[in-house]
């Protein structure tokens, strides 16, 4: 092999390792930063609206970390779901008055009094996703997590 063909397959090997390592620069969230605390996602108000709600979308990045506080203030049992985001999603832990939950699955997070749980989790894949509380959606306890 010639010394200018070693020469151009080194500047290939080089070019790819600069397209690829480059992509990566770019990502829109990045793990190693500090995690993203969001707004509470607030059910009810602990006054009068038993099925009121703090917000009904959410916006996120692939590839962040998160901490959204689901925050039970009415007098309801409140079950949060999202079938759909749950299973696009790496679960970092679940925390309860300061007592964490390591797991790799959520089907539903259930509140049967007032009180606040931490969700902590990475989104893996872009979309639109429906959350609701069950049994209350027709009372407007639903929204959308729009990932990008």
């Amino acid at each position: 092999m010639t010394r200018l063909s070693r020469n151009f397959i080194n500047l290939i090997f080089v070019g790819l390792a600069v397209v690829f390592l480059s992509q990566s620069v770019f990502a829109a969230g990045d793990l190693a930063r500090k995690v993203t605390r969001l707004e509470p996602l607030v059910f009810g108000t602990g006054e009068e609206d038993d099925f009121a709600i703090s917000r009904s979308e959410i916006t996120l990045e692939t590839g962040r970390l998160y901490m959204l506080p689901l925050e039970a203030k009415g007098f309801k049992e409140y079950r949060f779901e999202a079938p759909e985001f749950f299973q696009n999603i790496w679960v970092h832990q679940v925390v309860i008055e300061d007592l964490e939950v390591h797991t790799r699955l959520i089907d539903a997070l259930e509140f049967d009094d007032q009180g606040t749980i931490e969700f902590w989790f990475v989104a893996i894949r872009s979309g639109e996703y429906d959350w609701f509380v069950d049994g209350f959606a027709s009372k407007g306890m639903q929204g959308k997590i729009i990932v990008e």
